[in-house]
């Protein structure tokens, strides 16, 4: 598949509706095993997203390619991606390369929501 270079607003609407319905299950149930899932689920969304509009700047987008590229490979700490110039400073989650993986709610639920706005500020379609 050809990378994407827009999305439509409907589909990233969507996608967000989905996200915060499972954090949402995740949150009620208490199930926070589930939280590498979700996020594994939102990232799917948009694996085709073109690179070049994602910019490697350590962006939300960046962030969670960074954390499923980890979680995906078996990882229990955050591998650094070389491409990505990863501040954990200015990520949503704070980690550092290196670090454990331990998502919780709230922390899901705020980089779902930075990832979403950086999808749509870089690859919305608000016309469709």
């Amino acid at each position: 598949m050809l990378s994407m270079t827009t999305y439509p607003h409907a589909y990233i609407a969507h996608a967000g509706a989905r996200t915060e319905a499972e954090l949402a299950v995740v949150e009620k149930t208490g199930a926070h095993a589930l939280l590498p899932s979700v996020l594994i689920a939102l990232d799917a969304h948009f694996v085709h997203r073109a690179r070049g509009a994602e910019k490697k700047d350590g962006n939300p987008c960046n962030e969670l390619r960074m954390l499923v590229a980890s979680l995906l490979a078996g990882s229990e700490v955050l591998l650094a991606d070389k491409a990505i110039k990863y501040d954990a400073s200015k990520s949503v989650l704070g980690l550092a390369i290196g670090a454990s993986i331990r998502l919780d709610i709230g922390g899901s639920r705020r980089l779902a929501k930075a990832f979403l706005a950086d999808v749509s500020a870089k690859y919305g379609n608000h016309g469709a």
